[in-house]
């Protein structure tokens, strides 16, 4: 059962409420609310049971008016439409459980329920909360609704359980809700930017504001949880939310569906790869087709490259966070690929061969430390994590150095001369790094033992970076011929695209 203390409905409302397709804002100029398409109620019950009964109030219960849908009588030709409402009581069994029963207000009761997986009210419950409260949490959190949950026995007279329904934000960011410790009370994320980003839609000749946040929202109530934005095989896309907000007028620019559950037309989006469209050229072709063809998609396109443009900033800035202390490294402090191009390179040099960066070798060590923790801590490491990475290079006489960050380069990695040190910096938006090193770096199970394989993993990730070490090293050798050290560059640079459209022409 399902009781409010809302408006209630007259008696020709309440008829056509549980009629599919019928409601009282059909019209464009009443789509204010959250109502829209009169498909709410019928469906809802329908999808979980044969029989919902609904009684209705205006003017304290005693004047409910009564109808119900009955699909058992449908299929035997005993009910053809929705009855005309009727006065009827409210069962005293519902009456009994009601802390109020306001002047006005809406009563709802399933029966014949066919079609429910949970079969325990409390089930019921703890389920229903997590949805409503992440659909209604807008509602819930400001007051506006008050939404009490609870279960009992047929005739009324015990509870097992009862409580009231918490805000369940995939944000992160409102307090008090239904988080687990410790952060129910506190919010775990905080909000990225100052304000609402607000874009300005002119539709049907009037203008309406979209706002995003750093979910789908209409008219504060959730729409949908959309992963189509998210790398989906990525655990630190956890630690960045987006929200879209709109008003009920621009249901048909983002595709609103009849249950209100997907705005299908930005989610579509969600899936187009507007970088592609952008460098191949087409993206302006792309457009102009939409606009010609009255699509309404069109006006979404802004928004959508807003979203995407601040999504790839909060993924810079989620892969900051201790970026460059992956662990690299053996019980000594330092990895086999650090010590093998060290000694590699050692040898190179007694053998005549010369590097731009090996005079620096012999600079005053406060220095060298200065200029290598400042280049570190300029990426985005931590400072504490690069003052130890810089003393354990120093200490070690090390010539390379390994990390990960996010790049604008489409390049795999970089390579830099850094205090005497090169410097390798390998670049996480490639998607060589997610199919070569993080790959490599997961510990596995299988027939053989966990530490085997975990051996052979990073066997074939410390190959992969000596390999990355000879080019630098290559490349570092080549410094009296300015030429051919440019061109190398480019050759970097070009072998980077390259390979970055090999691994995505393969999935």
């Amino acid at each position: 059962a399902i009781l409010d203390d809302g408006l209630g409905m007259e008696p020709d409302t309440l008829q056509i409420s549980l009629q599919f397709g019928n409601g009282t804002h059909l019209d464009h100029s009443n789509q204010k609310g959250i109502g829209k398409f009169g498909m709410g109620l019928p469906a809802a019950s329908i999808s979980q049971c044969k029989k919902a009964e609904v009684w209705s109030w205006k003017d304290g219960i005693e004047t409910a008016y009564y109808t119900y849908i009955d699909i058992d009588e449908i299929i035997g030709g005993d009910l053809s439409s929705i009855p005309r409402p009727i006065k009827k009581e409210i069962p005293k069994n519902i009456l009994k459980q009601s802390k109020t029963i306001g002047r006005s207000g809406t009563l709802i009761l399933w029966s014949k329920i066919d079609r429910c997986h949970w079969k325990k009210g409390n089930t019921i419950i703890n389920h229903s909360e997590s949805l409503i409260g992440r659909i209604y949490r807008r509602f819930i959190q400001d007051g506006r609704v008050s939404i009490r949950m609870f279960t009992y026995d047929i005739e009324g007279e015990q509870k097992s359980c009862e409580y009231f329904a918490r805000p369940n934000d995939p944000m992160y960011l409102m307090n008090n809700t239904s988080c687990p410790s410790p952060w129910e009370k506190n919010p775990m994320f905080e909000r990225w930017g100052s304000e609402d980003s607000i874009h300005k839609i002119n539709f049907r000749g009037e203008t309406h504001a979209v706002k995003i946040k750093y979910s789908n929202m209409r008219a504060d109530r959730e729409i949908t949880l959309d992963q189509n934005w998210a790398i989906t095989n990525d655990t630190r896309e956890r630690w960045w939310g987006v929200e879209v907000e709109f008003p009920p007028v621009l249901d048909e620019v983002f595709g609103l569906t009849n249950n209100k559950q997907s705005a299908s037309f930005f989610e579509d989006l969600a899936k187009t790869n507007i970088e592609d469209l952008i460098k191949d050229g087409s993206y302006t072709t792309y457009l102009h087709e939409l606009k010609d063809n009255e699509d309404p998609t069109a006006l979404l396109f802004d928004i959508v490259g807003e979203v995407y443009n601040n999504i790839k900033l909060l993924r810079n800035e989620v892969q900051k966070v201790k970026k460059g202390t992956r662990d690299r490294t053996n019980d000594e402090g330092t990895s086999p690929s650090d010590k093998i191009a060290t000694y590699i390179t050692n040898k190179r040099k007694e053998e005549g061969f010369q590097g731009g960066s090996d005079e620096q070798e012999n600079d005053d060590r406060d220095k060298r430390a200065k200029i290598l923790e400042g280049s570190f801590v300029s990426d985005g490491i931590d400072p504490d994590d690069a003052k130890s990475m810089t003393q354990r290079l120093l200490d070690q006489n090390l010539k390379f150095s390994f990390d990960s960050r996010s790049m604008e380069t489409s390049s795999f990695f970089t390579s830099k001369n850094v205090a005497g040190i090169l410097r390798l910096s390998l670049n996480t938006d490639h998607p060589a790094y997610e199919h070569l090193i993080e790959l490599l770096e997961k510990d596995i199970d299988g027939s053989e033992s966990l530490e085997e394989l975990t051996g052979r993993l990073r066997s074939s990730r410390d190959g992969l970076l000596l390999l990355l070490a000879a080019w630098a090293r290559y490349e570092d050798e080549q410094f009296q011929n300015i030429n051919r050290l440019d061109l190398l560059k480019d050759i970097r640079s070009d072998w980077g695209k390259v390979a970055r459209g090999f691994f995505r022409g393969s999935l």
